[in-house]
């Protein structure tokens, strides 16, 4: 699908750029040319012949509308020089052409190279140009800069006759001149925001001719450096659209609150515009209704529009009686604005969903209506599995639906405005926006060649922004304006900051890079670091109260990989101190697209077993999630597009679970632990919903397993109001030694579209006072014998057979009933896969010296006694690290369980942290069902865990680790009470803590050293064996950051101190 279309040898591009160069700038290369008669940016907006369709249809329904998607004839060249002249032309014979659908990016039909770039750009810079020769190994060298040509005809209906029609492209990659009939018809820039051009003078009787010409690069792609897929073409919708020659050009809708944010304020602001050569009188009718019909006000104005001119007229502000539209509850009226002419004719019949909101920086806060609400957020880029940036309607609704699903009420459309079709849907189910300006030249870096400190560029970056602020004004769901993502700090960023705050004083202004200059309103940092928020916060709140800002992190909890970890620290300070306000996790999708992608050894791989309805193709192809450099692309930026809450197809990734429960809005905490009543606090973080009724089920959990639960209703529940519950727990007799939680689940209440109404929105567990899983007890009896031959120990009794290296100190072998369990010894391990995070900073080199080191153990002594019933195996091993040294010992009683004990102490200088201490072995391959008592049932790991339940899970270890778009350490579970690895016939082996200690434990049907070295999760075979970690510790994941942050301290493991822990391993015992 990705062949490239290359056209021309490399002397022919060399001749182009040099005569380019000798030549006036073309357009594409002058920092001054970014919009040609392109109509000013207004509100998306669309006219109707009659009131009822203005309300009941939507925009590109009117019968004045007609879309252009569709089949295009289309031509694909690979530098300017190529492209073919006079295309533009009716008498242009473009029979050999092919034909492309609109919209689409080019590069997904075969046009090009897909090149994905987290931040620099893919050509030699040298601004304005975008043509100069490039580093050879570039993609750019050969494609230096493509040029699509679209050709398309079309036919007014007759009813748009004597009218204007405009054509309205929504998003173009990321230049291109508009022909109508062989005429030139203007040239526009900026590649997200809609360009709106009045073709009516080009226009004949019959069919028409529309043609684009579109540039991969232009000076504005300087502009256009965001994280992202580098596409080209026209992406999004294309549509013609007709107005009488007095139209209603633009209106804003000031829908705000009063002070008391009891009452809504309102008024409108009208831009009458007259196309004809006479002045023209008209009056404008206003309505307002709800849901219902109801008309709650209704206004008139009147005026005089001059001659091919424009009059702003603007409505009385009145008060009215409303409900507030917020995230929690998004709602909606309509507005109807009827434009009429001088003999009071209707002309048009606009239609508008408007809320009533206000946003607002006060007192260190951000307030929406009045409260100090927290964004739970994501940065959202448009991203679709199939289509890459052309995002269809069902794709977005997708989207929103599994953000909703996961607790999510904020989205930073990162970093550039979204199609205008996703905030309407927005709106309607209630997401804070972060209204992202369509500029960043991360590229250029942020000192003196920074694009924001050079004047020349200035017209361009508040273009960008009046485009994004005029198209998407009336949107209740904004509550804050951003003016871009890392583009440098400077004159630029403050002059559009002094047009954005007089434009539009309603809404705060963000941006990062402004850090705490007093142009912006809020302090968004991205990734600020846990350990450094105490003296921010100490900082911050020495100032007087009316000086201080919030912080609202625009990125935070880098999702790449195996990552989130210490989501939960960042969440524990923010309900704790007003000043942190929430933030935006970077980000929502993994940027990935669906390739075939050969397996490349022998047997099978290990994601046909995973999932094989997802990674193998109709015809039993494998296939795997692409990223930067897969489709030849350079430079790129490899997996770094996969930073995703979810994978590219919606499918969650293991911390999505965290990520839900951290931005949960029911809290619950314990007052009274005892078994026979247990009573917690229930707080309702929403900020304006009452809750009425809440349905919710408890369960009373005995070791992991329900033995009561019961269904109920809370009582009402203000906002931000806590109620006490009771849990109506029924006398029982504990059991000896057992563990018990109560569990709430909080159920949705209600169908919504993208849940049913016993959707489980909250779960938590609370542990209560009773015991703790009693220590396992030795067992007693007649003794194994024990035997020494040619360097190995072998232990037997009856039923079973151990066997032991006496120069590793490693259980070689393991036999219960005549059957070997083991497929590879029972070794020390002190290293796990490196994941996305500690690959981005320095743990795989820091930490090198224990990736071997515990295969690497040797034996310095042995002993062995005989007591109790039981044999007890020692060895005490020199760790092949500084002085390191380890006392593993076994104890196997007549049963035929080992007791495994070990005290590890590392010793050298200046040893780094453990990535993990742990043991591992290989079970054949039969004993592939998992179960266990502790969290789950995701993966999860000591700092990613909270949204993980205590309880029993079970499943096969073909599919409970996970493909990460670049392998790593996966399939971690913590709180380990016991495992068992099981075969069809419910036969196999069980793990237990032996030390009062939980374990972490992990099982997949490879290696670990399969997790290394893997370009992709393709590339795994599936093995012959069931690889198990029996851990006692294991670093976090860490997530502050995947470019050399660690995990947090605490969920470090120095080497400056001894380890200890115990389990015991055996075959399962009778009745359990």
């Amino acid at each position: 699908m990705f062949a490239r279309k290359i056209l021309t040898a490399l002397t022919m591009l060399a001749a182009a750029a040099s005569s380019v160069s000798a030549q006036t700038p073309p357009d594409w290369e002058n920092k001054e040319v970014f919009r040609v008669h392109k109509e000013a940016p207004h509100a998306v907006k669309m006219p109707f012949p009659d009131a009822r369709s203005a309300r009941t249809m939507s925009r590109m329904e009117s019968p004045w509308c007609q879309m252009l998607n569709g089949d295009w004839q289309f031509s694909w060249v690979p530098e300017p020089s190529q492209r073919p002249m006079g295309f533009e032309k009716p008498d242009f014979d473009a029979s050999g052409w092919d034909t492309l659908a609109v919209p689409s990016c080019v590069e997904m039909h075969g046009y090009g190279t897909p090149i994905y770039v987290s931040a620099g750009y893919v050509f030699k810079i040298d601004p304005p140009k975008v043509m100069e020769e490039p580093d050879p190994k570039y993609t750019t060298f050969k494609e230096r800069n493509p040029v699509m040509s679209y050709r398309k005809t079309f036919t007014l209906p007759d009813a748009w006759e004597n009218r204007q029609t405009m054509v309205v492209f929504n998003g173009v990659i990321s230049a291109f001149y508009l022909y109508v009939n062989g005429e030139k018809v203007g040239y526009s820039q900026d590649s997200r925001t809609p360009a709106e051009f009045n073709i009516t003078p080009y226009l004949h009787e019959g069919e028409n001719l529309i043609a684009v010409e579109v540039y991969r690069y232009s000076d504005g792609t300087y502009l256009e450096d965001q994280d992202f897929w580098r596409f080209s073409g026209i992406f999004r919708d294309v549509y013609l659209w007709s107005a009488a020659d007095l139209d209603l050009r633009d209106f804003e809708v000031k829908s705000g609150l009063t002070d008391d944010f009891e009452r809504g304020t309102f008024q409108v602001k009208t831009t009458t515009h007259q196309a004809g050569g006479e002045a023209a009188g008209y009056a404008i009718e206003g309505q307002l209704t709800d849901r219902d019909g109801a008309t709650l006000t209704t206004f008139q104005l009147a005026g005089t529009a001059p001659a091919r001119g424009e009059e702003v007229l603007e409505s009385l502000p009145t008060e009215l009686e409303i409900e507030p539209w917020s995230a929690e509850n998004p709602k909606l009226y309509t507005l109807l604005l009827t434009l009429k002419d001088a003999e009071g004719r209707e002309v048009a019949h606009y239609a508008s969903r408007i809320g009533f909101h206000r946003s607002e920086i006060r007192d260190g806060n951000l307030w929406v209506n009045g409260q100090p609400v927290l964004i739970k957020g994501v940065n959202r880029h448009d991203h679709d599995l199939r289509t890459a940036q052309y995002v269809t309607e069902a794709s977005m609704l997708a989207d929103l639906k599994a953000m909703k699903r996961l607790n999510i009420n904020t989205i930073r459309t990162a970093h550039y405005p979204n199609d205008p079709r996703f905030l309407e849907w927005v709106d309607e189910y209630g997401f804070y926006v972060i209204s992202e300006a369509n500029i960043e030249s991360h590229g250029m870096g942020y000192e003196e060649a920074s694009l924001a400190k050079d004047p020349s560029w200035q017209a361009q970056h508040l273009d960008r922004v009046k485009n994004m602020v005029e198209a998407f004004k009336n949107h209740p769901s904004i509550i804050l304006w951003s003016l871009g993502n890392e583009a440098g700090n400077g004159i630029n960023f403050v002059r559009c900051a002094e047009w954005l705050r007089e434009r539009d004083p309603s809404r705060p202004i963000h941006y990062e890079q402004g850090r705490m200059d007093d142009y912006v309103d809020v302090f968004s940092p991205m990734y600020y670091p846990i350990g450094r928020l105490e003296s921010w916060l100490e900082e911050e709140k020495a100032k007087p109260l009316g000086e201080r800002r919030p912080m609202i992190q625009c990125e935070y909890s880098h999702a790449m990989g195996n990552s989130c970890g210490g989501l939960a620290d960042y969440w524990d300070a923010i309900r704790r101190e007003p000043l942190l306000q929430g933030g935006s996790i970077w980000d929502w999708k993994d940027q990935g697209f669906f390739k075939e992608m050969p397996f490349p050894g022998e047997g099978k791989p290990a994601l046909a077993a995973y999932d094989s309805e997802r990674y193998l193709t109709a015809d039993g192809k494998l296939q795997g999630f692409a990223y930067g450099g897969d489709f030849g692309d350079y430079p790129n930026s490899d997996n770094f597009a996969f930073n995703g809450v979810v994978q590219a197809d919606l499918t969650p990734n293991p911390h999505a679970k965290e990520v839900f429960h951290q931005y949960r809005n029911w809290v619950v905490t314990a007052v009274d632990r005892s078994l026979s009543s247990p009573k917690v606090k229930v707080l309702n973080e929403l900020f304006f919903t009452t809750q009425e009724n809440q349905p919710y089920r408890w369960s009373l959990l005995e070791d992991g397993r329900v033995v009561q639960s019961g269904e109920a209703v809370l009582p009402r529940v203000a906002p931000q109001s806590e109620v006490e519950v009771t849990v109506p727990v029924e006398a029982f007799e504990a059991k000896p030694g057992a563990e018990y939680f109560v569990q709430f689940e909080f159920f949705q209440g209600v169908d919504r579209p993208w849940a049913t109404a016993d959707y489980v929105v909250a779960v938590e567990q609370i542990p209560l006072d009773g015991g703790v899983p009693a220590k396992s007890e030795k067992v007693s009896g007649v003794a194994p014998q024990m035997a020494v031959k040619q360097g190995r120990t072998t232990i037997t009794g009856e039923g079973f057979e151990a066997v032991f290296d006496d120069s590793t100190g490693q259980c070689v072998a393991y036999r219960l009933g005549g059957q070997e369990m083991l497929a590879g010894p029972l070794e020390l391990n002190f290293w796990r896969p490196p994941t996305d995070n500690d690959r981005g900073s320095t743990m795989p080199k820091d930490c090198e010296v224990w990736r071997a080191a515990g295969a690497g153990a040797t034996v310095i002594s042995r002993s062995q006694k005989a007591e109790e019933g039981a044999v007890e195996l020692t060895y005490t091993l020199k760790i092949p690290v500084g002085e390191s040294t380890a006392v593993w010992s076994y104890r196997v009683a007549s049963g035929g369980a080992l007791e495994v004990k070990l005290h590890f102490t590392p010793k050298g200088e200046k040893l780094p942290v453990l990535p993990r201490v742990g043991m591992s072995c290989a079970l054949m391959p039969e004993y592939s069902e998992w179960s266990w008592y502790g969290r789950g049932p995701e993966e999860n790991y000591v700092d990613r865990n909270t949204g993980t339940m205590v309880g029993v899970w079970s499943g096969s270890v073909t599919k409970l680790w996970f493909p990460y778009g670049e392998p790593g350490e996966t399939a971690n579970r913590t709180g380990i009470r016991w495992s068992r690895f099981t075969r069809p016939d419910g036969k196999g082996l069980e793990v237990r803590p032996n030390d009062g200690q939980l374990l972490e434990m992990a099982a997949y049907p490879f290696l670990q050293e399969d997790l290394e070295g893997k370009g992709h999760p393709t590339d795994i075979p599936l093995r012959d064996r069931v690889t198990v970690q029996i851990s006692h510790v294991q670093m976090g994941v860490g997530g502050e950051n995947s470019w050399g942050a660690w995990p947090l301290a605490k969920y470090q493991f120095p080497a400056d101190r001894s380890y200890d822990y115990a389990f015991v391993i055996g075959p399962i015992a009778e009745g359990r």
